[in-house]
């Protein structure tokens, strides 16, 4: 069972966690025990989690709720999440890094030659815009999605900043009305989130049902 809190963070905390999504992170991990044993303790207990700068609200999903979930701010509401089913309808959003790899040009015939194969691998650059809404479309396909094209939305590319001098991670947010092609591909998209950069807010993906 997946548990959801929504809560209300004040704009000081809402401005902190935007700004440095690395110590959001943190903030976030802290309202949860303590894991050991793992490199990923937020991949562990499948928390994800998305910040709605202009609602002021954070949602957080986890495999357990929170122990401390007034850490996260004031709470609006609590509850589990139930798995979509194949055929249905729902609206789909999620903020997501907007990068991709492109074809290496190596040729072929040299790629044997080269170490374990990194040496050609061609590295992540942003989605042109000419190409976004192909790309949105194909990635809610993976996932087990059949997106009305027609409602099918993106919104400006921003920057996920990690804090500091450090890299930022660039994401946009989609929107679409879809039909479950693959309700248990879907399922695991929800539980585990779609894309890179899933400790930074990115990946969380917020099911309405039509």
């Amino acid at each position: 069972m997946l548990h959801q809190v929504h809560t209300t963070v004040s704009p000081y905390v809402r401005d902190a966690l935007r700004e440095n999504r690395e110590r959001a992170h943190t903030h976030i991990m802290s309202a949860f025990p303590r894991v050991d044993g793992t490199d990923s303790p937020r991949a562990a207990m499948s928390i994800l989690w998305y910040l709605d700068d202009r609602a002021q609200r954070l949602t957080v999903q986890s495999a357990a709720p929170p122990t401390s979930p007034g850490l996260l701010g004031e709470v609006e509401s609590f509850g589990s999440i139930e798995m979509p089913r194949q055929g249905d309808h729902l609206t789909i959003s999620v903020f997501r890094n907007c990068q991709k790899t492109p074809p290496s040009r190596t040729p072929e015939e040299l790629r044997s030659l080269l170490k374990q194969g990194k040496a050609y691998r061609s590295r992540m650059i942003i989605v042109p815009e000419e190409e976004r809404t192909e790309w949105a479309a194909k990635r809610l396909s993976a996932i087990g999605l059949i997106a009305d094209p027609g409602s099918l939305k993106l919104g400006p590319l921003v920057s996920a900043r990690l804090g500091g001098r450090r890299q930022k991670v660039p994401a946009v947010e989609i929107t679409a009305q879809c039909i479950v092609a693959e309700a248990e591909q879907l399922s695991a998209s929800i539980t585990k989130g779609v894309g890179k950069a899933k400790n930074y807010g990115l990946g969380l993906l917020r099911v309405r049902t039509d």
